[in-house]
Formats: structure tokens, C-alpha cells, sequence
């Protein structure tokens, strides 16, 4: 009888919804969730580079995301696995971001204005195996004693490039996304490790699930309008090295098969965003 009125008095301080709730789909990763239906919009443009007008379509956006999964696996990487992410907003960041969770790791998404220190705190603390970098944040984390992966057309001593890594993977490219020896990616694992902007005191490692992800994605995406299909195009201004960035941008407009107008943010003037 106490016990009663004790559960009654607590719910007496719960606000609860008066919509039902949300169902969310089981046994799919956060990649598969959001290139769902990918194919049926294979040549839509799905990014495009406001500074450069560089884009990538759905087709393309799946099929690096499939290499850049197996290329990671080909580097040794394993699940739980993080990688740290220093880049700035590009249309590749979400390919970056998606293919590091498909092969089963972690992905770390770090403020390229950060400084070297900055960055090397995250880096050790997360444990990371890995970096992703650009030629502008490359300098800063070069002498951190971890492998890193150069995105961009440039070429820098000990820097493995982007685009010779895929191309290395393809020649022994599995059909799935990940080898058969792997694990397989559980919706419970850790797929995301944002950092908090340290308001309460240091910056804090926020572990995040597949499963969390996808929630957020269909609570937020709950009453979009079926006919708004790929139909609608968003400004990619939020940094994605922000969880919102990259999920409530990137992976929502993706998951909609709308187009994402990307805004670079690496140079001083992008400071007050970033």
C-alpha cells in the first residue's frame, strides 16, 4: 500500500505526451537506417559544397561509405574502435562519419580550429586508433604518434591519402560492408563519442548507441510529411563535428533523401559558428 502511494506521488512529477509513442526499428545500424532506400535516389545529388560546388550524389555517398567501411577494417580497425574526426564542414564528412560506424567504430568528431593541445586531449582520452584529417588540421595533429588519414587532394609525409586508401581496399572489397570475421554491428554498440563543450568543467566523452541515434531520428523526423521526400534542401551551417551536425543535418536530411548545401568552416571568419 505505501509502495502504491509512493509510485503515485512520483508520477505525479512525470509530464508524459499524449502521442504515442515512437516506434523504432530494430536490428539496423545507424548507416543502414539512414541510407535506406538510398538506391531509389542514386543520382540525386545528396551534398553539394557551397565554396567549391563539389558534390556527391546518393550512389556515391553509399558506395564510399561501403569503401571507406572496408578500408578501415583493411587498416586493422576494430569495433569499439574510435576515430577522431578533425575536419571542417565537407560534403565527405558524412561518409567519413557513417563508414567509421558501418565497420563497427567509434566515431569522434573534434573542432578543427581546436588547438594542438585541444585536440590531443580528446585523441588520448578516447583512446582513438585513428585520425581523419584535412591539410589545414593535419598540422596540428601531426606529431600525435597515430595513424592519420589525409582527406583532400593533398600529399604529406607519414599521412596515408583518402583516395589511395579506397583504392587500395577495392582490390580485396567485400560484397557486405564489413569482412565475415568481424563481429556484426549491434544496435547497442557505441557508434558515436562527442565531446561536451565543457561547461561543467572539462570537455567529457558523451557515449552514444546506434540505437540512441536512430531514436532521436525517428522522433525528430516523426511527422514529416511523406510527399516532402526527397524534396527538401537544408543548410549545412551547424558544424558536424557537433552531434547535432551531423545527426540532425546530415543523417536526418540523408535519411529524407533532401539535399544538404554545405558551408565551409575552416577559416577565421566561420570562428563564431564553429
Amino acid at each position: 500500500m505505501e509502495e502504491d502511494k509512493q509510485l503515485q506521488q512520483e508520477e505525479e512529477h512525470i509530464f508524459r505526451s499524449k502521442l504515442s509513442s515512437v516506434p523504432v526499428p530494430e536490428n539496423l545500424t545507424l548507416p543502414e537506417f539512414v541510407l535506406s532506400g538510398a538506391e531509389d535516389y542514386a543520382d540525386k545529388v545528396a551534398l553539394v559544397e557551397t565554396d567549391t560546388g563539389k558534390t556527391l550524389t546518393y550512389g556515391e555517398v553509399v558506395l564510399n561509405t561501403r569503401r571507406f567501411a572496408w578500408a578501415l577494417r583493411s587498416l586493422g580497425l576494430r569495433n569499439g574502435h574510435v576515430v577522431v574526426v578533425a575536419l571542417p564542414n565537407l560534403a565527405i564528412y558524412p561518409v567519413v562519419a557513417l563508414g567509421v560506424m558501418a565497420c563497427g567504430g567509434v566515431f569522434s568528431g573534434v573542432n578543427p580550429l581546436s588547438t594542438p593541445a585541444e585536440m590531443k586531449k580528446q585523441v588520448d582520452d578516447s583512446e582513438a586508433k585513428l585520425i581523419v584529417a584535412n591539410a589545414f588540421s593535419y598540422e596540428k595533429v601531426k606529431d600525435f604518434m597515430i595513424p592519420i588519414i589525409l582527406v583532400g587532394e593533398d600529399e604529406l609525409p607519414g599521412a596515408i591519402p583518402w583516395n589511395e586508401l579506397l583504392t587500395a581496399a577495392d582490390l580485396t572489397e567485400p560484397t557486405a560492408m564489413v569482412d565475415e570475421g568481424a563481429r556484426k554491428v549491434q544496435q547497442s554498440d557505441i557508434c558515436a563519442l562527442p565531446y561536451s563543450s565543457g561547461t561543467t568543467g572539462s570537455s567529457k566523452g558523451v557515449m552514444l548507441t546506434h540505437r540512441n541515434l536512430i531514436a532521436n531520428l525517428c522522433s525528430s523526423l516523426s511527422n514529416f510529411p511523406p510527399e516532402m521526400v526527397g524534396q527538401v534542401t537544408t543548410l549545412g551551417l551547424i558544424p558536424f563535428f557537433h552531434i547535432y551536425g551531423i545527426t540532425g543535418i546530415c543523417c536526418a536530411v540523408l535519411r529524407n533523401k533532401g539535399k544538404v548545401v554545405v558551408l565551409p568552416g575552416t577559416t577565421s571568419e566561420a570562428s563564431s559558428v564553429l
